[in-house]
């Protein structure tokens, strides 16, 4: 459920994106407190029930998520928060903590002080829930039906809907309205409108479902010593998708029209990024005694929670939809297209290259602003794990990976397998077998930057699959997974270069994926 009610500067945002429309045109900004130094944190009203659903559906539309309208059922189980009490606060409210005509009382409380407009949201207390502006500041539309009781009413939570109203219930009270209109169970025929009826104080705010994610299905396979195939399985895994969307003027390089649309003399970017559900789970990272370098070992055990992983490496068209990006800037400027190999057809598919440590966490920090997510680098931990998906050999793929595999020097063997070709450049993401977590270009393509400092063993390494970050006096981090200049010795899951570089180095096979927590999805 959205934390606050939707705002001014929400509504805009959706309400200017009519390449979104399903049904209905909406007024840019309808709201009557909209000439104030703050209204962009007020929330919109003079909306009617059919513009809040036309916004839910734009939204759901930009976001491959399904908004909505709450049901009066997850509104007042929202709003209470677990109490019984006539509001969340207790007994009564004051005008201290909500915004409602405070100069009428409910119970023993002292008059307060009528604003007589919106404030703000997130201004007074939240309830139990971390909801803000439940009781009073603008109604709340929700999706049922009008129905003068309960009687008969659904017992699930769901929307109670039917044909025989055109008119639908306001919940929670606003600005304008005494503090009994204002109660966590308050509903009155006096205050149901029209669905197509507005004034200057109903809103609304957004629910979505928690329920299951999307998933998707792929193949993996397994391979012999000699490269050959012995086995061939299919998977499902869950994924979500971001959409980072951009307008931008022709003073930036313009996308492949694969990945923009023209519209009014500007180009308007939507490029997804899709981020895969690793499941948590135990296992033994390094290398076993007799295999690998020092620096991979000791094995050890390391537990690591569910995350999500980026399916790929970030492409260059990713890159640049963030880059571009200015007003997201946390600490650092970032080249438009830094790669090497971006002058190709199919650019736009491969992934960046040339960025540094600094920049894949500017990036980040970027795309965190813009989600309202934590999206950051994966730790050397859930890098491996997410990279073995169950394995316990030197590649997912198997004893040995082949240029029909992976992008690498395959001029070079590791075991028994033929000799294959070395193509000298990154290849577009995803054209290689995934693993059994659904994830691509882990072995091979670019080296790919992680969270933590460099060690030089893992003496002393967490086992919760956090990121090892000590005093950074060398300015190290480390770099996982080959790319496609280096032989296969250097592109097993284990592998840890010993070349480290500093994070502030570039090179034409420096990439990196975005790690997030699962907690942050909706």
């Amino acid at each position: 459920m959205g934390k606050y009610p939707v705002t001014q500067a929400q509504w805009s945002a959706i309400a200017t994106r009519t390449d979104l429309k399903v049904e209905r045109d909406l007024d840019l900004n309808p709201a009557g407190f909209k000439d104030f130094e703050d209204s962009q944190e007020r929330p919109v009203e003079r909306v009617n029930w059919y513009d809040a659903v036309e916004f839910c559906r734009r939204l759901s539309k930009l976001t491959g998520r399904e908004y909505r309208l709450p049901s009066e059922a997850e509104w007042e189980y929202a709003c209470r928060a677990g109490t019984t009490t006539p509001f969340y606060f207790g007994e009564t409210i004051t005008g201290e903590l909500a915004n409602y005509c405070a100069s009428t009382t409910y119970a023993e409380e002292p008059k307060g002080q009528f604003r007589e407009q919106t404030t703000p949201v997130g201004q007074f207390p939240p309830n139990a829930f971390g909801l803000y502006d439940l009781h009073g500041n603008v109604w709340e539309w929700c999706a049922d039906s009008w129905h003068r009781n309960y009687e008969g009413a659904p017992r699930d939570g769901s929307a109670w809907v039917s044909d025989n109203d055109n008119r639908y219930p306001l919940r929670g009270g606003s600005w304008s309205f005494n503090p009994l209109f204002c109660r966590s169970a308050y509903r009155d025929d006096v205050i149901i409108i029209a669905r197509g009826g507005i004034n200057d104080d109903s809103g609304f705010r957004l629910a979505c479902g928690s329920g299951r994610l999307p998933q998707f299905e792929f193949e993996t396979v397994t391979v012999n010593r000699r490269g050959e195939i012995i086995k061939r399985e299919r998977h499902r895994a869950a994924y979500f998708t971001e959409r980072i969307a951009l307008v931008f003027d022709r003073g930036i390089p313009e996308m492949n029209e694969s990945s923009s649309t023209e519209q009014q003399g500007e180009s308007e970017l939507a490029v997804p990024l899709e981020m895969v559900a690793i499941p948590g789970g135990t296992f033994m990272m390094g290398s076993p005694d007799g295999e690998g370098y020092d620096r991979e070992t000791p094995q050890h055990e390391v537990t690591v929670p569910p995350f999500f992983m980026g399916k790929y490496p970030v492409t260059q068209a990713q890159w640049r939809a963030i880059a571009a990006r200015t007003d997201l800037k946390v600490e650092r400027d970032l080249d438009l297209n830094p790669a090497r190999f971006k002058d190709r057809e199919d650019s736009d598919e491969r992934p960046v290259e040339q960025v540094s440590w600094y920049d894949a966490v500017e990036f980040c920090g970027r795309l965190s602003k813009l989600t309202g997510k934590e999206y950051r680098l994966p730790s050397e931990a859930e890098w491996e794990y997410a990279c073995r998906a169950g394995t316990t050999t030197p590649f997912y793929f198997g004893e040995t990976m082949t240029g029909e595999l992976a992008n690498y020097c395959a001029s070079t063997t590791y075991a028994e397998e033929p000799k294959g070709q070395f193509r000298e450049q990154t290849t577009p993401v995803g054209q290689f077998p995934p693993n059994a977590f659904g994830l691509y270009d882990l072995h091979g393509n670019v080296w790919e930057w992680c969270a933590d400092s460099w060690h030089r063993n893992y003496e002393g390494a967490p086992r919760d699959g956090s990121a090892w970050v000590g005093d950074n006096h060398d300015n190290r981090s480390p770099l996982r997974g080959g790319s496609w200049y280096n032989d296969p010795h250097n592109c097993y899951s284990t592998y840890r270069d010993g070349y480290i570089v500093a994070r502030d180095d570039i090179d034409v096979n420096f990439g990196f994926r975005v790690a997030c927590g699962s907690g942050r999805v909706l």
